[in-house]
This record gives structure tokens, C-alpha cells and sequence, in this order.
């Protein structure tokens, strides 16, 4: 198991209180009985008591047994991996709550933010008592996966389960739907608001202080209620002895406040104090011994200490009373006013705090002192130091790209290894083009530094070799991404031929290149061979990742040859494999349920992708996935919605994939989707669209536009096929030689799946022949091929020609099925040819519209006497011509033959 970063135990609970806050009667007990609502929505301003009131909200129901969490948010909670481990943490301390589910969704490595917020919604159904979530400063969380799976927590959740939300900003979790449904209490600002009563009571029981009742509506006036602004003043008025005049001196606008502070409330320190306070008001949070490292004062305990006593805006952070910070308020006055006051000595502060964080290990810290200093070489070697730890262990990509934007471009430059790791994360969120022009100006940086252009003592002979090295493998993985097969697999094999005995951390990424290069190109040999160096590799390493990569990657070859039930083998696999470590673990998951999908649609198992389709309709309007994984979302989608005849819906997922491919240049897609419509409009019989769309693309000519460098092979053979369905269409394939070209080919590269469609096609083309021996055999050889890895919607989706011949081998030649061996897959294969819904073709007030098929037996019946007859013409069998017949009577309801002619003549069909 991989490391996670460190859970900070005092997040999970309420803030420690140094003062006995003013229990505000009005707001805790009105609004006590919330259990009865979903949701409490606190939303003010900075300083007007929500923590305290949410505090004082938790304390009242604990007292009275209720079961309560607490989270404060802050902001680096902007990291879906952060924000759900610390949820799960909070309802792990319930002793009566089990989290199987949860634990078991996390352990499986599904880190699909979604699924496992519905396995935590699931364990909390299960508490018998009622359960309150307290979320503390949710202003801070801005990232949108955070966002959407707190939306999810709050509009699924079981009736037992009630939030507390306390933020700056207003909500946007839709709350209006639950105010509608009287599921929402909203406190605003006007409600936190102390009134005049509220503020003589907390001055005279809390501050001691006695003042008139002109004073007091001053006061109220002056600050508008606002609860920090009585805390600040309260400090300040004791030493005013004319306390009318201090007050009429106020105004409630922030400039006067931080006015106020800096010559009321500061002015009156003590200059220690002030010292103190300007020095470790830089940090985000502070402790005796930063404080003792940057100033080299032994005293910092007793000056926190005093602060505490004071009440001065200090917060504490956890129980023992070590790590401290600033009310936010108090804290941005103070930087302020250190930066006013200090001067070029605040950069100092920044180094000796950062290189404290740094030696006692607290490397993001340190991080970002440096930054906040603009020590940015200090920052560059320190975060070079431990990239790999922040990206690869923690996983906290944002975090590395914040810094990296922070950081001038010559440091990327002096420090190489920067910017090898922002390229690899570049390219995990796909952002395929700024990865290249990042691996270009690596190369160009090794160029410069070999021709003395650049000079570095940072980096030794053995260190520039190794980053060399991997800007050879990212180049190969850049050209991957972008879909440039030829630079692909030439820069992997090169690469390996020359590299592959380096250790597996540093050729992990060109041997997953290598693999599905191969599968593309065909040479499935070559590539098992480099998924077993691979996996040698990973299992040594012991790494997760490694395994993952492997089974996706041998699942892939196997699919591309085929052999469906072992690709699904590896792809589970490759799913148990994928660790909820790195921020890409659900794109991982993601990735794999797309591939396995595929297979789900191949084998004819519809509850599946249907599963897949109601779970991942977003897929089709995101562009942040390779061409072959796109391909696989719009053809799975688009064929589902044919086959079910929502012809419009399917037509609109691959309009939506065609535009992506413009968008992005993506040419194989392009094709992909053309492929797709052509078959599409000629499943609904409309030729002449399916013409228009093959001419458009170059389907037709065989002249896509703007391919990339080595997938010629795929596209000529997108071309290839269209054009015999389109031959076919039009009965015109006695002078096209492509199909008996293609299944040469395929064969030759043993690719089993592709090899059963052409089979497919082939028997239609015998049937328009009128060879119907060989258009059954051709179909008995497809089905030898296809039945054992359950290729099942190839029959069933292609071509509604060859529905008579199979189901004469189902139900006529019993004897080949049972040396095929597969029973189940006959069965199902059965049952799909039954469900399968007529193609559209209107025919007026029909109850069902007819098949092409049985327009033409209609059409025949009133000039042929007998079945027998008819059947030899049509080249099918008697039994399956009364099975068309059938179908024929029903959908026309009439009894027989001669009702059938009557009342198609009345439609005007005949």
C-alpha cells in the first residue's frame, strides 16, 4: 500500500475555546431542533460568530447524546483525496457506525469520488440515531469534484443524516430545492447580527464593561452587530476614557477597522508583543519552537501564552496546545503591517522559517515559506528534491502545479527535473499540448547545457545522462498521446533497445507505451513479451501502479485480437489494482470501465452497458481521454441507442464526438464517428445519407484529411469496410474485391473480433448472390470463430439479412452447434435475435412498422402459391418464411395470407 499524506486529527475537531463565549439564546435554541431539517446553512461574513455558534450548536447536542462530526475546512482541502479521506476519518470515530462498504470501495482502490460517497450514504443509513455533520469555513473549498460529492452528501443522504454548513460565501449546492421542501434552515448575516440587548449583555457579563444606552445603540449602529468588531473594540475601549467620543470616532467600514486595530488594539501591546506577533503572523499556523528558530527567543511560550489569555484573535489547533493560528482577519492586518514595518527583513523570516519547516519535515510548509519569501532557488531544490513524493506518493497535483506557476521559468530551466514531473502531470490530466512544448524546451535545455551555453553545478554527469533518459521516454509518451503511431512505437522500441536495463521507476512509462503501441500496430507477440518484462518490473518494485498498468495494458492486446473473456480477466484485475493514491485514480477507473464496456457490448450482456451508459453520460462531453478511449465511449453509446431504435439519441452522441474530434484534431476519431454514422443511417435504410456521409469524411475515396503519421492501416480500414456496407446497400458487390482483401489480412494478424464481422458481411454478400449453402456456411465458420469469447451483437447489430440463416443453425443444425460447444452462448445469441426491435420504415397506421424483409415477402405473397415455393426463391428455409410470416400478420393484425395482401393494399403498400 502507498503512502497517504498526514491526517491533521485536530481538523476533525471543534476549535478549542479559550473564552466562554456568549450563549446567544435566540439563535442556539430556535433553531436546536434542526434534526428535523437536512440542512442548517450559517453564511456571513468574516467575524460574526459562525464557529462559535456552530461550536455552541455541537456542544448542546452532544450534551444531549445526539451524534455529531466535525470537519474544519481549509484550503488545501481543495483535493478530492484530502476532502474524502478526512470525511471518512470523522465517521470512523462512531462506534456505531460500520463502514464495510466505504472501507471495502477504498480498499478496492476505487477511488470514483461518486461511488464511494454512495457506499459511505449506504453505511449511514444503517445508524439507528440520528447523525449531524458539522462543515466549519466551506468557503475555502472551491475545487469542483470536492463541490459535487458534498452535493451528493447533501441530496441523497437518509433521513437520519443532517448538515451543518457555516460559510463566508453563499452555497451553491442548489439548497432552494430543499428550502422548498422545508428541509433548510438558512442564518444569514441579518440573524447573526447582535442587536442592542444582545451587545450590553456581552459587554457587562463577558468584557466587564458598563455603558449607556446611547453608547450601546452607537455601538450597534457603528459596527452593524458585527460580532469580531465588538471583540475588537471591547479590547480597545477600556483605555479611552471618553468612551462617547472613542465610539463616535468608528465606522463600521473595514478600512477603519483595520484603522482601528492598528492604532487601538496594536499600539497597546507591549513592543515584545508586537514583535512577536509581526514575526509569526507571516506563518499559517505557528508553534513555540518556529517561533524560537526565526528569532532565536527563548520566550515565545510565555507571549503565546499572553495572546491566549488576551483573547487576541489566536486560535488553537489542537488539544495540547502546540500549533496555533491567526483569527484570518487579525492575520491578513498583521502581514500587512509586518511587511509595512519589516521590510526586507520579512524575506529573512521566510528563509529561517522555511529551512524549520524543512528540517523538521515539513516539506509543503517549507515549500512555501521559500515562496512566500521569493527564495526560489531554495524552493526549486527543495521541491526537485521531493517532486516525486508530492506527485507520485501524496498525489497532490494541484499543490505541485500551484508551485510551479509560482516559480519563474528559469528555475524550471536550471532545475530540469521541475519540469520533467510537470510534464508527467501534464500529461495525466491529458493536457496534451503544454506537455509537449514542455518536453520540447527540456530538450532544448540538454542541447544547450551539452554545448556549454549553460552552466549547472547542481547536476553531475550520471545526473544529466538519467534526465536525458527520461526526456527520450516522455517524448515517446507526448507522441502517444497525441495519436503519432509511427514516432510512437519507433521512439519505445529505440528507447528499450537501448535503456531497458535501467531501473523499472525510470522505464515504467515507455514500457506502457511500448505495449499499446503494439497492440495498435498488431504485433501482439512483441508486446506480451514487453508486458512480462514489464510486470517483472512492477512486482520487484512492489508497485500497485505497475501492476495496474500491466493487466490494462495485456487486456488491451487481448481485446484488439479478439479474445474477449481474457481482456475482461485482465481489465478486473487492472480494477482491483488501482489505488486511491494519486488524484488520477478515478481517471484510471474511469479508463478501465470504458474499455470493459466494450466487451459488455461485443458479448451481448446489454444490463451492463446499460450500467455503463446511465453512469457515464457525462463521458460523451469530455475531451480529456486518448483517441482509442473516446472511440470506445461514442461507438458503445452510439450502438446501444441503434439498437434500441433511438436513432435520434445515437445521432447526437456522435455528433457530440465529432465535434470533440474537430476540436482537438483528433483524425482517427473523426473517422471513428463517420464509420459509426454511415452504419447507423443504413441500419434506418436511409442510403442516400449514409452516401452523403461517407463522401464527406473520405470514407467513400478512401482520402481522410489530416491522419496522423502511422495509423493509415485503421483508417484505410474504417474506409474499407464502409465502402462494403455501403456495396452491399446497394446489392452492387459482385465487382469488390475488399472484403475478400480484408479477411486475408485480418487472418493473417489474427485478429478474431474484426475476422467475424467480415465473415458477417461476407455471408450477406453470398446471400445477394443467391448462394444461400455458402451464406450459411460462411455464417457457420463466423460463429465457430465468435462463439468462444461471446461475440454475440456482430450478428445481431450488422445486418438484418442474415437473421434467417442463424436462426435455421440454431434450430436446424443442432449437430455443428454441439461441436461449437457453447450452449449458453447459442442461447443468448437466440434470445437477442427475438429482442431485437424492426428497423423503421414507415408504412402509415401500421401497428409496427415492417422490416425490409418483410416488405419483400409481402410483395411476393399474392404471386406465389405455396410456402415451399416461396421460401426456395427467398433462399430460407419453410420454417423460418412462416416465422416471417408471423411477425408479418401480427404487426398488420390479420389472420392469413389473403387478410395480409387485402390490408397492405389499403395501406398503400402494395
Amino acid at each position: 500500500m502507498q503512502e497517504h499524506s498526514p491526517i491533521i486529527t485536530t481538523k476533525l475537531n471543534p476549535p478549542r475555546l479559550t473564552f466562554t463565549p456568549m450563549l446567544r439564546n435566540s439563535i442556539v435554541f430556535s433553531n436546536l431542533n434542526h434534526l428535523a431539517y437536512k440542512v442548517i446553512s450559517v453564511t456571513a461574513p468574516a467575524g460574526y460568530g459562525k464557529s462559535t455558534l456552530l461550536n455552541q450548536w455541537n456542544l448542546q447536542l452532544t450534551e444531549q447524546s445526539h451524534t455529531t462530526i466535525w470537519l474544519n475546512i481549509d484550503k488545501f482541502d481543495n483535493d478530492p483525496v484530502r476532502l474524502i479521506r478526512y470525511i471518512i476519518e470523522g465517521l470512523s470515530r462512531i462506534p456505531s457506525i460500520t463502514l464495510n462498504a466505504t472501507l471495502d470501495q477504498m480498499n478496492a482502490s476505487d477511488f470514483n469520488i461518486g461511488l464511494l460517497t454512495d457506499c459511505l450514504l449506504s453505511d449511514i443509513a444503517k445508524l439507528s440515531e440520528n447523525l449531524v455533520i458539522f462543515l466549519d469555513d466551506l468557503h475555502l473549498l472551491k475545487e469542483p469534484t470536492c463541490l459535487a460529492t458534498l452535493h451528493q452528501l447533501i441530496h441523497q443522504s437518509p433521513p437520519q443524516l443532517s448538515f451543518v454548513l457555516a460559510s463566508r460565501e453563499q452555497l451553491d449546492f442548489n439548497l432552494s430545492q430543499l428550502k422548498l421542501q422545508e428541509s433548510l434552515i438558512e442564518i444569514d448575516t441579518k440573524s447573526l447580527c447582535f442587536s442592542s440587548e444582545e451587545i450590553t449583555q456581552y459587554l457587562k457579563k463577558y468584557k466587564k464593561l458598563s455603558l449607556n444606552q446611547t453608547e450601546i445603540d452607537l455601538l450597534a449602529s457603528k459596527t452593524e452587530g458585527w460580532a469580531a468588531g465588538l471583540q475588537l473594540i471591547s479590547l480597545a475601549i477600556t483605555t479611552h476614557a471618553n468612551k462617547s467620543v472613542f465610539l463616535e470616532q468608528l465606522t463600521g467600514k473595514d478600512q477603519e477597522i483595520s484603522r482601528y486595530l492598528e492604532e487601538t488594539v496594536f499600539a497597546n501591546l507591549s513592543d515584545s508583543l508586537q514583535k512577536f506577533l509581526l514575526n509569526i503572523a507571516l506563518f499559517d499556523r505557528f508553534c513555540t519552537d518556529l517561533y524560537c528558530a526565526i528569532t532565536k527567543n527563548r520566550h515565545g511560550q510565555e507571549a503565546i501564552k499572553a495572546l491566549e489569555k488576551m483573547n487576541l484573535f489566536i486560535v488553537p489547533l489542537d488539544q495540547d496546545g502546540t500549533w496555533y493560528r491567526f483569527h484570518h482577519l487579525f492575520e491578513s492586518f498583521l502581514r500587512k503591517k509586518s511587511h509595512s514595518i519589516l521590510g526586507q527583513s520579512v524575506k529573512t523570516i521566510y528563509l529561517q522559517g522555511g529551512k524549520w519547516f524543512e528540517e523538521n519535515n515539513f516539506i509543503i510548509e517549507g515549500i512555501n515559506c521559500y515562496l512566500n519569501g521569493k527564495h526560489f532557488s531554495r524552493a526549486a531544490k527543495l521541491l526537485s528534491k521531493h517532486c516525486y513524493q508530492i506527485v507520485n506518493v501524496y498525489g497532490e497535483y494541484g499543490t505541485y502545479l500551484d508551485w510551479i506557476n509560482q516559480l519563474p521559468t528559469a528555475y524550471l530551466n536550471k532545475w530540469p527535473e521541475l519540469r520533467v514531473s510537470y510534464t508527467q502531470i501534464l500529461l495525466i490530466k491529458f493536457d496534451y499540448q503544454k506537455a509537449q512544448e514542455q518536453s520540447i524546451a527540456l530538450s532544448q535545455w540538454l542541447d544547450q547545457y551539452e554545448s556549454g551555453l549553460i552552466k549547472s553545478d547542481s547536476y553531475s554527469a550520471n545526473d544529466i545522462a538519467r534526465i536525458k533518459v527520461i526526456k527520450e521516454c516522455l517524448y515517446c509518451v507526448v507522441a502517444a498521446h497525441l495519436d503519432r503511431l509511427t514516432e510512437w512505437h519507433s521512439l519505445a522500441e529505440k528507447w528499450l533497445a537501448r535503456w531497458s536495463h535501467l531501473p523499472y521507476s525510470q522505464t515504467a512509462p515507455i514500457y506502457v507505451a511500448h505495449i499499446f503501441s503494439c497492440a495498435f500496430t498488431y504485433e501482439f507477440e512483441k508486446g506480451r513479451q514487453a508486458s512480462c518484462c514489464f510486470l517483472k518490473g512492477a512486482e520487484q518494485s512492489n508497485s500497485y501502479h505497475g501492476r495496474m498498468w500491466f493487466y490494462l495494458g495485456q487486456g488491451f492486446l487481448l481485446y484488439q485480437q479478439g479474445r474477449l473473456n481474457e481482456a475482461s480477466h485482465y481489465y478486473q484485475n487492472a480494477y482491483h489494482y488501482t489505488q486511491p493514491k494519486w488524484e488520477s485514480a478515478s481517471l484510471f477507473r474511469k479508463r478501465i470501465t470504458v474499455y470493459q464496456s466494450t466487451i459488455d457490448w461485443e458479448q451481448g450482456d446489454l444490463p451492463k452497458v446499460e450500467s455503463f451508459i446511465k453512469n457515464n453520460m457525462d463521458l460523451v462531453c469530455e475531451a480529456s481521454f486518448v483517441t482509442h478511449i473516446l472511440i470506445s465511449i461514442f461507438t458503445v453509446m452510439a450502438r446501444h441507442a441503434a439498437f434500441t431504435k433511438k436513432y435520434l439519441d445515437a445521432e447526437n452522441i456522435l455528433e457530440k464526438g465529432y465535434e470533440i474530434a474537430l476540436k482537438n484534431n483528433m483524425a482517427r476519431l473523426r473517422c471513428a464517428i463517420a464509420y459509426e454514422q454511415v452504419h447507423i443511417a443504413l441500419l434506418q435504410q436511409k442510403y442516400d445519407k449514409a452516401n452523403e456521409i461517407a463522401k464527406k469524411s473520405g470514407l467513400m475515396t478512401n482520402d481522410v484529411q489530416d491522419i496522423p503519421e502511422g495509423v493509415e492501416g485503421m483508417i484505410n480500414e474504417y474506409c474499407h469496410i464502409t465502402q462494403i456496407r455501403l456495396a452491399l446497400a446497394e446489392e452492387s458487390m459482385e465487382k469488390n474485391p475488399l472484403l475478400k482483401q480484408l479477411i486475408a489480412q485480418v487472418m493473417q494478424q489474427k485478429r478474431q473480433g474484426v475476422l467475424v464481422q467480415l465473415l458477417i458481411l461476407k455471408s450477406v454478400a453470398l446471400i445477394q448472390k443467391q448462394q444461400p449453402q455458402s451464406a450459411k456456411r460462411t455464417l457457420l465458420d463466423a460463429l465457430k470463430h465468435a462463439a468462444p469469447e461471446g461475440h454475440i451483437m456482430p450478428f445481431v447489430y450488422e445486418n438484418t439479412k442474415i437473421k434467417p440463416l442463424l436462426l435455421d443453425i440454431v434450430n436446424e443444425n443442432l449437430d455443428s452447434i454441439s461441436s461449437i460447444n457453447s450452449f449458453d452462448y447459442f442461447k443468448r445469441l437466440s434470445t437477442l435475435l427475438g429482442e431485437e426491435s424492426s428497423s423503421s420504415v414507415n408504412i402509415g397506421t401500421a401497428i409496427e412498422p415492417l422490416t425490409k424483409r418483410e416488405l419483400t415477402i409481402l410483395k411476393t405473397l399474392d404471386n406465389v402459391a405455396t410456402n415451399n415455393t416461396l421460401a426456395k426463391s427467398l433462399c430460407v428455409s419453410e420454417s423460418t418464411l412462416k416465422w416471417h410470416l408471423t411477425n408479418i400478420y401480427s404487426k398488420l393484425s390479420v389472420p392469413n395470407r389473403a387478410s395480409a395482401i387485402k390490408r397492405a393494399k389499403q395501406l398503400s403498400i402494395l
